[in-house]
């Protein structure tokens, strides 16, 4: 169930943490699929947690989470905090949060850690260029404010990218240079570092890794295929705010739609990139190719 599955920037052994935004739900699966998920949380734990707020008919609004990022024993987690497709505001997408990580492999556990930030969206608009203001009340789909990725930097830092707005046809990243005092200390507020305009080349940031003191990053447009946006393609960039990122791979056939990319292998040039195949008899359908890189 649910439309989307954020997968960690590094595998646990042979499975992985998802997160199923319809559910507020995190899982571990098996990295081959086998089994059924294993939910890593108690029912509707996160809710309270987050603050989400029940609609009328006593159901909860999905949260979209959109990144996830390890720092040590830490997995951060990011919603879009973007609005829905009608443009209208959703506060439970306006969330950074983090897990702590105990065991491995199918033996993982997470327990929710410190205290949930809500006011991210507050100090991305505080920023002059590029304003973000008004992309923050467009739908994602039109171009509006959509973050989809969150990586981790060597220095304990993490990169917030941005699938839209393009910002002069470059992608958008903004460093966040205190996660853990965001995290641990309510209310602190988040410090941002100058933004990173990237050439995609027309691209958003759909997803991170990263490949030793570089990155992997994939790139896509804020549109969908079949309305006419870009096929997503693989890009490598060295981590300087002054270099362009150079092109790998472009996904343009068999209809994949990678969304995801991490670290997952016994050598840390193995990566796997996760293809959102969209609902499928009302399940979620996805695709996993392995990459393996050369220096």
């Amino acid at each position: 169930k649910g439309d989307k599955l954020v997968f960690l920037q590094q595998g646990f052994g042979l499975s992985s943490a998802i997160s199923c935004d319809e559910e507020n739900q995190l899982y571990l699966v098996a990295a081959d699929g086998a089994g059924e998920p294993k939910p890593l949380l108690k029912k509707n734990e996160l809710i309270p947690f987050l603050g989400i707020k029940p609609k009328k008919d006593g159901t909860y609004r999905e949260t979209d989470l959109e990144g996830a990022a390890r720092i040590d024993d830490l997995v951060y987690w990011i919603g879009s905090h973007g609005t829905n497709s009608e443009g209208e505001e959703r506060m439970e997408r306006k969330v950074l949060f983090a897990t702590k990580i105990s065991g491995s492999g199918g033996e993982t556990s997470v327990s929710l850690y410190g205290n949930p930030c809500t006011i991210l969206l507050d100090a991305l608009k505080k920023i002059k260029d590029p304003g973000l203001d008004k992309d923050s009340k467009i739908a994602p789909a039109k171009g509006g404010l959509n973050i989809e990725s969150l990586c981790a930097r060597p220095d304990g830092t993490l990169l917030i990218g941005f699938r839209s707005p393009a910002i002069k046809k470059r992608a958008l990243l903004i460093p966040l240079t205190n996660p853990l005092d965001v995290i641990k200390k309510k209310g602190t507020a988040p410090a941002l570092g100058a933004p990173i305009l990237l050439d995609l080349e027309g691209r958003g940031v759909r997803d991170m890794a990263p490949w030793g003191n570089q990155f992997l990053i994939l790139g896509g447009d804020y549109r969908d295929l079949d309305a006419g946006g870009l096929p997503t393609a693989l890009y490598l960039w060295s981590g300087d705010a002054q270099a362009e990122p150079k092109r790998l791979h472009i996904f343009d056939t068999d209809g994949l739609n990678p969304e995801a990319i991490f670290h997952q292998g016994a050598s840390p040039d193995d990566f796997r990139i996760l293809s959102d195949d969209g609902i499928k008899n009302g399940i979620a359908s996805f695709r996993s190719l392995s990459v393996t890189l050369s220096h």
